[in-house]
């Protein structure tokens, strides 16, 4: 098996610690190591590095190799030439690594915005092999991940199983992709107690993708044939791709889809509220403990800052979050985040 981590988002939602030359994987979010450090930590508690491989954009390649220890391959560090969305980028990396392993070799897919706490990392590798093996038998064509809710989300997609599989262990068939919900839609599928949070772990061998390709998309299936015979991707040739997720390009379109359930507590590092809920509070003048940060008539406040030894006060306000870099500064009410990426692209237009 081979495991290739995901790592050329853009994560506009981050702004101004994750932006357009410093996308979040790269950068330390949550404390001070990088995303990407952490899910190789996680991984290789596990498997060997020889087994792990990083996808990033072109312009990311130089910043991952500096993240990387010095004893990861070059080789294993894959990159597009452009943003396709994920659609191209899981078909021309998996072909990238056939090119030097097998194309009948379980190749799974992991992002790199997981957050995996200590008490989880073999629970989140057992469920890397159990998708392995899965594939290795031919039980289902591309096999995905999926988490057991914990309340209505209605900003995650969701999988239905069945009923009967969903306190089975290893992996089980999916019924059915659901779309983000509404809220009460969201609480009903908590109470069935058979949807599951997507999590999105694509996984499948190359040789049944190209099988896959052959069927729907003759065109790119001949482009990921000549990536794999060539071991390099062609950026006049990438650019056909459609900009499509994979998951409407390919898993809407397949019956054989299988489904881990990652008994696991999980957050996808996609937004500051997220990062809120896993961050200290600002320091209270009544605690005796010295801090940068300090909060006078009030509770909940948080800082995240690049900047070393910064000042902040909080006086009269309460949760709220700032977040502070060289690209600029950000406060922010953690439970209204939908408008970053709109924050984001404003002050890139500036282009100041």
């Amino acid at each position: 098996m081979q495991i290739v981590i995901l790592c050329g988002g853009g994560g506009t939602r981050l702004w101004p610690i994750s932006n357009d030359k410093y996308p979040k994987q790269l950068v330390p979010i949550i404390d001070d190591e990088t995303l990407l450090t952490k899910i190789y930590k996680v991984l290789t508690a596990r498997f060997s590095p020889d087994q792990i491989w990083v996808a990033t954009n072109e312009k990311y390649k130089d910043a991952v190799r500096e993240i990387l220890p010095a004893e990861f391959s070059d080789t294993h560090i894959l990159s597009e030439p452009e943003k396709r969305d994920n659609f191209a980028a899981l078909v021309s990396h998996s072909a990238m690594v056939s090119h030097i392993t097998s194309d009948n070799e379980p190749i799974i897919f992991v992002p790199c915005d997981d957050l995996i706490l200590a008490n989880d990392v073999d629970a989140y590798n057992q469920a890397q092999m159990d998708i392995a093996t899965s594939l290795e038998k031919d039980e289902f064509d591309i096999v995905t991940a999926g988490i057991k809710p914990t309340f209505p989300n209605s900003q995650y997609g969701y999988v239905q199983i069945e009923y009967r599989d969903k306190d089975k262990t290893g992996v089980v068939a999916v019924k059915s992709f659901v779309e983000k919900p509404t809220s009460e839609i969201a609480q009903n599928y908590l109470e069935s107690g058979n949807y599951l949070w997507h999590k999105c772990n694509m996984s499948f061998k190359f040789s049944t993708l190209k099988k896959i390709l052959l069927d729907l998309y003759p065109d790119l299936h001949s482009i990921a044939i000549d990536i794999e015979a060539k071991g390099s991707i062609d950026p006049k040739s990438y650019s056909l791709f459609p900009k499509i997720s994979f998951d409407k390009a390919v898993l809407e379109k397949n019956n054989a889809l299988g489904i881990v359930i990652m008994r696991i507590n999980w957050d996808d590092i996609g937004n500051w509220g997220v990062v809120y809920d896993n961050i200290e509070e600002a320091e209270s003048l009544n605690n005796i403990k010295k801090s940068c940060h300090v909060q006078i008539d009030g509770i909940g406040n948080k800082v995240k800052t690049t900047i070393a030894n910064r000042k902040v006060a909080f006086v009269g306000v309460d949760n709220l979050l700032v977040v502070e870099s060289k690209e600029g500064l950000l406060i922010i009410d953690p439970t209204k985040t939908d408008s970053m990426k709109a924050v984001a692209e404003y002050f890139q237009n500036l282009n100041i």
